[in-house]
């Protein structure tokens, strides 16, 4: 499955990595997530949300720092820090895949509900949790 995802970087080569300035300034996001964006929540097949895929053209590398500002369909605003833990390519096959990036956060009890009550709306993708560690 060419370009579908590419799991997160381990921790080690993110120190590493980080350590050597690799990694600079996180990349700032703002995006409406809705039943009619391509934005779209993201979880493992063992049902836990990791994130969300921000379509994009030019996304940023794996391992790069992102702040989400993610409008939720009801107006509130959910501001989160993550990590780009996937980048999806050019859809070959299909016109339905775009191309952009998963980006990963962990979220608090409260956080994790609205998103919840968006998957409800529209259903996240999902990636196997083994493709995620």
């Amino acid at each position: 499955m060419s370009g579908a995802y590419r799991p997160r970087p381990s921790i080690a080569r993110y120190i590493e990595s980080s350590i050597s300035g690799v990694f600079t300034t996180p990349t700032q996001v703002t995006l409406k997530l809705d039943v009619l964006s391509d934005h779209q929540v993201y979880a493992a097949d063992d049902g836990m949300i990791r994130g969300v895929f921000v379509v994009t053209g030019t996304p940023a590398s794996v391992g790069s720092p992102v702040n989400l500002d993610v409008l939720l369909p009801w107006g509130e605003v959910l501001q989160v820090q993550g990590v780009v833990e996937w980048v999806r390519t050019v859809a070959r096959i299909s016109l339905r895949h775009r191309p952009g990036m998963g980006v990963h956060f962990e979220l608090l009890p409260e956080q994790q509900m609205l998103l919840e009550r968006a998957m409800v709306l529209r259903e996240p993708i999902v990636i196997p949790a083994d493709a995620t560690r």
